[in-house]
């Protein structure tokens, strides 16, 4: 009761009364809540999360400091001047959509003087503009391509992209992007990593030379996947890699990723290299939506993998998957095509106390503990 009567009076200080309709609401301040972090230093004041505003211009002085969220669309603004973001002290996070070059450009010059900002999410930006290199605090950024759209998206990163020593996660979603600055060789503390729907057709020397680097998700249609396997091989610090790409190629062998825990593969494989037994680290093993019609049977001598998914392979002989995966010592986790197995494969799953899990996507089988690293069986626990 007491969190609901300040909620009430803090959006009374902005002047919006709790019974009011969204669309009055947004006047000002849209869906406005206390948020359930730590106040920023020396504010002892409510924290609130203004998540679209009209403009800065409509928070009063006194409320500047209680923003720590921000959402920005100058198509929807009429008064919309980037330059005045500055005078939220205590914003931390930003979502902005924004084509033109200029007002980005102010914003980010803004940005650069607030020292709590950390989080930043850019859509409709072709070009990066080097003024990014200025955000030393950014730990997390986006940039990604509207929805809905044709013909844009990231063309090109500045150099200064390599300025941004705290980056640790890094999300570039859609475009025509080909290249990296060899700048990016730089983000030494960076750690994860999401490439989706680019132009790349192979991956710089630099993603195997970064040294914190964990995690890896790519899904570019035109990538070498086989080189990149090889080149990602060099990392020390690699623990998961998704790949994804419509350029097919035959990977022959996987013993580069001796690190990797994790590891997703939609590359259009017929065959798997016998050698994925080998990869002592693995627990997770995604091989959706290739054209395997078999699943090596060194499978069932790998020493740590707890989980295996094999869903979208039409031509899969699932019964022959099952064998493998009753005779593996460690697996716990099984995701079939939907069709599923035989009644009498799943006559063996059931008699291995393996159970089915109720899922969108595909057949999903379980013994023991769910695993949390399987997200789709997590969400049914």
């Amino acid at each position: 009761m007491k969190r609901k009567t300040a909620t009430k009076a803090a959006l009374g200080e902005l002047g919006i009364q709790s019974n009011q309709s969204p669309a009055k609401r947004s006047e000002k301040v849209a869906r406005t809540a206390f948020l359930p972090e730590a106040p920023p230093p020396g504010w002892k004041g409510p924290l609130l999360e203004a998540k679209t505003y009209v403009s800065v211009k409509s928070v009063r002085a006194a409320d500047r400091p209680s923003v720590l969220r921000l959402s920005l669309r100058p198509d929807r603004q009429k008064d919309y001047a980037p330059e005045k973001v500055a005078l939220l002290p205590n914003l931390g996070h930003l979502y902005v959509f924004d084509r033109d070059d200029a007002r980005l450009r102010l914003l980010l010059t803004a940005l650069a003087g607030l020292a709590h900002f950390h989080w930043l999410e850019l859509r409709g930006v072709i070009a990066a503009p080097p003024e990014l290199g200025a955000l030393r605090g950014l730990r997390e950024l986006t940039i990604r391509k509207p929805p809905n759209t044709r013909g844009c998206g990231l063309a090109t990163l500045p150099t200064e992209i390599g300025k941004l020593a705290a980056l640790e996660t890094l999300t570039l979603w859609g475009g025509p992007l080909e290249s990296f600055p060899k700048s990016f060789a730089d983000l030494a503390k960076l750690r994860s990593c999401r490439l989706l729907d680019l132009a790349l057709t192979a991956l710089p020397d630099s993603f195997g030379r970064l040294p914190s680097l964990e995690a890896l998700s790519v899904r570019a249609p035109r990538l070498d996947a086989v080189s990149a396997i090889t080149m990602l091989g060099k990392s020390k610090s690699l623990r998961s890699l998704s790949l994804s790409s419509e350029h097919h190629g035959e990977v022959e062998s996987l013993r580069a990723l001796l690190r990797v825990v994790s590891l997703s593969l939609t590359l259009g494989l017929s065959e798997v290299p016998k050698d994925v037994a080998k990869l002592a680290a693995l627990r997770f093993l995604s091989l959706d939506f290739n054209r395997l019609e078999r699943v090596p049977e060194s499978l069932a001598e790998a020493p740590a993998l707890e989980t295996l998914s094999v869903h979208g392979n039409r031509t899969l002989d699932t019964d022959q998957v099952v064998d493998v995966a009753l005779r593996s010592r460690s697996l716990r986790g099984l995701c079939l095509p939907n069709a599923g197995p035989s009644p009498a494969a799943e006559k063996k799953l059931r008699a291995a106390e393996f159970r089915r899990a109720a899922s969108m996507t595909g057949d999903q089988w379980f013994r023991g503990d769910l695993l949390a690293s399987w997200r789709s069986i997590a969400r049914n626990s």
